[in-house]
């Protein structure tokens, strides 16, 4: 088991190969992740004791809603507490760091999955602010003295990392990469924007009309390896941008050729 330490703390890591044994339903959506820190949780007031859990802020790129999201780190008496202003776990018990079967643990296995570097997964999880994630919905793990677990329950995991904004993720956490990623799609360069429009005109021309969340896909896989990837993905995926550009038409959330 791999233990960080950091400022004189013990930090568990967040690596899943590093695992010890033992809000809002979120499916088939693509979000940008506000913010992402450790919390202590009592499940809405459903448990008599607060519990370490992972807390997503997210905005769907779709309608601009922003929910907050939970996946449990560890029970009540884990000896896992948040630390550094949420960003990692502290260590204050014998249990090394987080179970492979808790939720939290599922949710950045599915982003390992996903392509996330393993590299940049330590014990900072706020490398994961401003990233565009599509999340769909997994089945549970069952557990082991887990009461009251209902059928066909799931869990919000990550199926695609749509974009990561700036180079490499590390280091850049409190919020700074959620900004930064709204300030570019808010005043894009001319280089951007000119970019942006002619990769849209030939991904509908090509693939003709589709949804926004499509389109954003498309135009990535089109720009290949095109450092501005990111910004101009982002710029699409936020409320109202598309909808200034008079050459395109949007309707129920279908966009396609022709204002």
């Amino acid at each position: 088991m791999v233990e960080i330490v950091r400022n004189n703390l013990r930090l568990a890591s967040l690596n899943p190969d590093d695992a010890i044994s033992g809000g809002l339903a979120l499916n088939n959506v693509t979000v940008e992740i506000l913010s992402s820190r450790f919390v202590m949780w009592d499940y809405q007031g459903k448990m008599p004791s607060e519990s370490p859990a992972l807390k997503w802020v997210v905005r769907d790129v779709e309608t601009g809603i922003e929910n907050e999201q939970w996946w449990s780190a560890g029970s009540a008496e884990s000896g896992l507490i948040p630390a550094e202003e949420g960003r990692g776990l502290q260590i204050t018990g014998n249990q090394k760091g987080m179970v492979k079967d808790c939720k939290a643990m599922m949710l950045l296995a599915s982003l390992r999955k996903s392509g996330f570097p393993a590299e940049d997964l330590a014990s900072d999880v706020s490398v994961f602010d401003g990233m565009v994630v599509h999340i769909i919905q997994e089945a549970d793990k069952e557990r082991k003295g887990l009461k009251d677990l209902k059928e066909n329950r799931t869990v919000p995991v990550v199926d695609k990392i749509v974009s990561r904004p700036g180079e490499g993720g590390k280091g850049k956490g409190k919020g700074s990469k959620s900004k930064a990623s709204t300030t570019t799609a808010a005043e894009p360069d001319e280089d951007m924007m000119a970019l942006t429009i002619s990769t849209i005109m030939n991904v509908l021309s090509e693939k003709g009309s589709m949804p926004r969340i499509d389109l954003g896909n498309a135009v990535f896989q089109a720009l290949g390896d095109n450092p501005l990837k990111p910004k101009i993905v982002t710029w699409i995926y936020t409320p109202n941008n598309l909808e200034k550009l008079g050459m395109l038409k949007i309707d129920s959330g279908i966009v396609s050729m022709g204002g």
